[in-house]
């Protein structure tokens, strides 16, 4: 097994550092990249260069590092915490600084204080869903005047009466989850930076630059830094964020930079922990990928774009993958979900909506699943890919303006 991983590692190295060139080269060239100037990648990619547009070609570079390594004979994190996971929930206290001893001075590895730390916050603090409504702020009344911003012993003394009212109520926004997490780290010893940046939502529409407003953490711990979300990993809301379900998510912890980068884009990028960052708008323009798309040996994807464009009159699209793992279940399923109209007659009305048809059928031939879907209905808006009973992946539907659709990439 040790071999394998070795060897799997190595050639995964190598095609990574291989492809980071191919993309500083392409970023280089001129937009009017033509059939010439792509043979002179011929030698690295062979016969699959040719019918790649530059756009295509950029996007299947990305596609690349957003896909999921193995990590073969691997430990589950949460197993190797288990014990630790299960001490926090005794541990009581609001004084940040007794609380900080109490969680990280009984072990001696950073990686086992950090643990500690962040399965406390998602343990015990929840998400204020009012104060994320309360136009004043969740913070109303601990700024004085006579905070003078810009000193650092002010803006520290600010975010003291943050943490102390976190601790007290029990309740934050994402701010409120980073700045303690990043406290009690402080207070641990342990090197910890809070990250601000923007979000992405499954629901948002694909390309679409919402700059939705988040802040998690990096902490660095044996001398490598790593990416936690300690709001995600609490719980979750509605769409509306009325209502809050605490419900830990395991995924938000140590999390592959590129798995994180899927819904996290920090402002400043040296902290996607990535060797070259996108840009905010390729950000936007991906495929959303869920954390259960992650936990499959995926490693191709088709098409590679978020958006899918289907002609209005066929309606027809293809979903691929490239699957190292058993299927036992694979299909597509689109939002809105159709229902059946009726006019004054009482008739099916074919232009709004299609009675409701079994889920689409699919293929697998060398490893690969390839999926046609007929959509039920010209109001859908979204496209689903569920395997093995985990949804994966969204896009988003784009119709032809002319009727038809245009290729998918």
């Amino acid at each position: 097994m040790e071999d394998l991983r070795v060897k799997y590692t190595s050639l995964w190295n190598h095609a990574s550092t291989v492809l980071e060139k191919v993309w500083l080269l392409l970023n280089k060239t001129s937009l009017n990249l033509n059939e010439q100037s792509l043979a002179g990648l011929q030698p690295i990619f062979g016969k699959f260069i040719f019918g790649c547009n530059f756009y295509s070609m950029k996007v299947m570079m990305w596609l690349f590092f957003l896909l999921p390594v193995p990590e073969l004979g691997a430990q589950p994190k949460a197993d190797r915490f288990a014990m630790i996971d299960n001490r926090v929930k005794t541990i009581d206290k609001t004084n940040p600084d007794s609380l900080a001893k109490e969680l990280t001075s009984p072990y001696k590895k950073d990686a086992e204080k950090v643990r500690s730390v962040f399965r406390w916050i998602t343990e015990h603090i929840a998400y204020d869903t009012k104060g994320y409504h309360n136009a004043k702020g969740p913070y109303e009344g601990l700024w004085e005047l006579s905070l003078t911003a810009g000193a650092a012993g002010v803006r520290q003394e600010y975010n003291e009466r943050i943490i102390e009212q976190v601790l007290r109520t029990k309740l934050a926004l994402c701010d409120g989850y980073a700045r303690l997490f990043k406290s009690l780290c402080d207070r641990a010893g342990i090197n910890c930076m809070m990250i601000t940046g923007y979000i992405r939502w499954a629901s948002d529409p694909i390309g679409s630059q919402t700059q939705r407003t988040h802040a998690w953490n990096a902490v660095e711990v044996d001398g490598s830094w790593k990416l936690i979300d300690a709001t995600w990993a609490s719980g979750y809301t509605d769409q509306d964020v009325t209502t809050y379900t605490k419900a830990y998510n395991e995924f938000f912890f140590f999390t592959d930079p590129v798995q994180f980068f899927n819904d996290h884009y920090p402002m400043d990028q040296q902290w996607s922990l990535l060797a070259r960052t996108p840009s905010l708008s390729q950000f936007y323009q991906f495929p959303f990928y869920y954390p259960a798309f992650y936990s499959f040996p995926i490693t191709d994807v088709k098409p590679v774009s978020g958006w899918l464009n289907v002609s209005r009159k066929d309606r027809v699209v293809q979903v691929e993958l490239a699957i190292n793992e058993r299927v036992k279940d694979f299909f597509l399923y689109e939002t809105p979900r159709p229902v059946l109209a009726t006019d004054s007659t009482g008739m099916h009305s074919p232009d709004t909506a299609i009675s409701a048809a079994p889920s689409p059928k699919y293929r697998i031939e060398n490893g690969r699943i390839y999926c046609i879907y007929r959509l039920q209905s010209l109001e859908a808006k979204k496209l689903h890919a569920v395997l093995n009973g985990k949804r994966i992946l969204t896009y988003d539907i784009q119709y032809g303006s002319d009727g038809e659709g245009r290729s998918q990439k």
